[in-house]
C-alpha cells in the first residue's frame, strides 16, 4: 500500500513544518526558526517505511505514526 503526497504533506505541516524550497528531484521542508530540515523526493506517492523515516525525523512517536498509518 502505498501513501499519497499529498497525505504526507499535510502531516508535515501538522507537525510545523513549511516548503522551504525545491531542486528538480526534491523538496525541502523547514521547522520555523528550526535548522532542522527534512528532504523529501517528488514523488506521488511513498512506502510506508518512507513515510514512517520522515515522520520520526519531523519528531513524531512510533505509537502515533502507527496511528496514523493504520487508519489511512
Amino acid at each position: 500500500m502505498k501513501i499519497s503526497r499529498e497525505f504526507l504533506l499535510n502531516e508535515l505541516r501538522k507537525s510545523g513544518y513549511n516548503f522551504k524550497r525545491e531542486t528538480k528531484k526534491v523538496e525541502i521542508w523547514k521547522q520555523k526558526g528550526q535548522t532542522k530540515r527534512v528532504t523529501i523526493s517528488k514523488g506521488n506517492s511513498y512506502e510506508p517505511e518512507f513515510v514512517k523515516m520522515v515522520l520520526r525525523q519531523v519528531g513524531r512517536s512510533d505509537e502515533d505514526i502507527n496511528k496514523i498509518l493504520s487508519e489511512k
